[in-house]
């Protein structure tokens, strides 16, 4: 019976530990994800990332659209923003 009990009792602190660990992945991960459904940090590589001068939208760097104005140089995600910049 106490054979039992400890053979018991350690498939159940195995059990304790690994659910643990799986709740520490899934919480930094859906951590992450939160943030990408709000908007506040979409991308995680933010060093290949830019910020749209007019929508405010993360996208690639490789994908801009540059305008030099008022002596900025400025960045766009599309050639719309751009458009919808310049008719401020």
């Amino acid at each position: 019976m106490q054979m039992l009990l400890i053979v018991l009792l350690i498939i159940f602190l195995v059990v304790l530990l690994f659910k643990s660990w799986l709740y520490s992945l899934r919480k930094k991960f859906t951590k992450q994800f939160e943030q990408n459904i709000n908007g506040r940090e979409r991308m995680v590589n933010k060093g290949n990332m830019i910020k749209c001068s007019a929508c405010s939208t993360y996208f690639p760097a490789a994908e801009t659209v540059e305008k030099k104005i008022e002596g900025k140089q400025l960045h766009f995600c599309s050639e719309n923003c751009l458009k919808d910049y310049t008719k401020k």
